[in-house]
This record gives C-alpha cells, structure tokens and sequence, in this order.
C-alpha cells in the first residue's frame, strides 16, 4: 500500500507527460496534502484521476455512490473577496457555475444575498441531488448542460464562475483538451455580457493557464492571481480574472500581474 504523497508523485510523472494535464498531477498532490493518512476511497480517486474528463459516464455513478458535497480546491470563503471583485459587490449579478458538481459555493452565495445563480453540469444525478437539496432556496437554479455547448441565452451572465472545470478538460488526451478547452472559453464568453468575466480557478500555474485563454480566440483580458497557500508543502492555486473586452475594444495579450487580494483574502481568513 503506497501513501497518498507516492501516488500522487506517480501521478505527477504521468500527467508531466502530458502536457494538457498538467492540472491532473496537481490535483493529486492537493488531495495528499487534504490526507495525510489517505483512506481506500482516496487512494482509488488518485488512481481515478485520468477519467475526471469522462462525463456522466463517469460522474453519474460516482454522485449516485458519493452524494454528500464536497468542493474542489477552494471553499467559498477562500474566495469571497476575489467574487466581489469581480462583479463589484452586487448582488443582483448574474451568476453561471459552470461545471458545479456538488459544491456548496452556490449556497453559501446565496445565503449571503446572491438570488440569481445557475448552476450546469453534464451530470442529471448531481444536477438532481442538488436541486432536491436546495428546494428552499428559490434563486438557484440547476440546468443539466455541457458547458462546452449549451442553449443558455448569449450575454445572460455577469460573471462564469469555473472551480476546476478547465482543469478537468485538461485531463484529456492532447487533441481533445485543445478542442473541449477553446469550446468552454468561446462558450463562456458567449454567455457573458459585454465586460462580464470568467473567474477560473485552476491548480496550474499561468505558464500553462494563459496559453488557453491565449489561443481560444476570444477578447478576454486576464489576470492571474496567485491565492495564498492552503498547504506548507504544496504551490498556491490560481484565480484567473478573465474580463470580457467591451464592445469595439481590440485583443489584448493575457498577462499575470500583481493583486492585492492575495493579503485581503489572507486577512479574511
């Protein structure tokens, strides 16, 4: 039996061989660090990671055997200050969750006055589940859609919220990452209004993450931000803030600069 920091090294090597799924390795190495002492069901997700990419032939029968919620990377509170950024601290911002599995972020949105969330994912069991769970709370809404391609009305949204989505799209072979990764970046952009923004949150670091959004052909102007470490052995995470150009504005290349969130968020911890 190997501890979780072997499988995920292992991981690691497998997922440096591919250069799309660069994210896969890290998610690994954050999992070991949730579980110092990893139980058999963690220790066949590291081995699972490689089918993250499947779809609901493989996330419907993991929500059906695992249904109690569970929030990849960061919590709501990890980053609150970066979404009230983004769409300036109004309420009444519309918000898409894209790829939203069984995250609480939606909740805990809404608990905090948010009313107009909706939420997609490919998978009808989870989309189900979650719908059931928050029948008291009127404002979210659970769409079973792919992301890549959805018939979600154009400009409907302020803010794409994505926690990990591109990263799973990552985990596919080279060709089809390419492919599924400019379809989700164009399909977002689609949704947003004119200046509405993608906030992605992604284990890789901006010399793989702003290639995407480099080569996805859309007007987005991004910055990266590197979020305090959750763990003393393992990188940050990052938010990319990915603002759709308004109307008439000319491309801009994606840059990483420098926040000021990272010591707000830390502060609000």
């Amino acid at each position: 039996r190997h501890c979780g920091a072997g499988l995920a090294m292992r991981g690691w090597a497998r997922a440096l061989r591919r250069g799309w799924a660069s994210a896969c390795a890290a998610l690994l190495v954050a999992l070991a660090a949730r579980a110092p002492t990893p139980s058999d069901d963690i220790l066949a997700e590291f081995s699972d990671f490689e089918n993250y990419s499947g779809g609901p032939n493989y996330w419907d029968p993991r929500y059906q055997a695992q249904p109690k919620p569970f929030d990849w990377y960061e919590d709501y509170g990890d980053i609150r200050d970066i979404i009230r950024e983004v769409i300036g601290g109004n309420r009444r911002a519309r918000v898409l969750h894209a790829g939203c599995g069984n995250s609480l972020v939606p909740e805990a949105m809404y608990d905090e006055g948010y009313r107009r969330i909706v939420s997609i994912d490919t998978s009808a069991v989870v989309i189900k589940q979650m719908a059931e769970r928050n029948k008291h709370r009127p404002g979210l809404h659970w769409v079973v859609a792919d992301a890549t391609h959805t018939s979600l009305n154009a400009g409907a949204f302020d803010m794409v919220l994505d926690k990990g989505l591109l990263d799973t799209f990552a985990c596919q072979s080279d060709s089809a990452a390419e492919v599924s990764v400019r379809a989700y970046l164009r399909e977002a952009a689609r949704l947003l209004r004119p200046g509405g923004t993608l906030l992605c949150i992604s284990m890789a670091p901006p010399a793989s993450r702003l290639t995407f959004f480099q080569e996805a052909g859309v007007t987005y102007d991004v910055r990266a931000v590197a979020l305090p470490r959750r763990f003393p052995d393992f990188g940050p995470s990052y938010a990319y803030i990915a603002r759709l150009a308004p109307k008439g504005r000319t491309r801009h290349p994606a840059a990483p600069r420098d926040s000021a969130l990272e010591g707000s968020r830390a502060r609000s911890r």
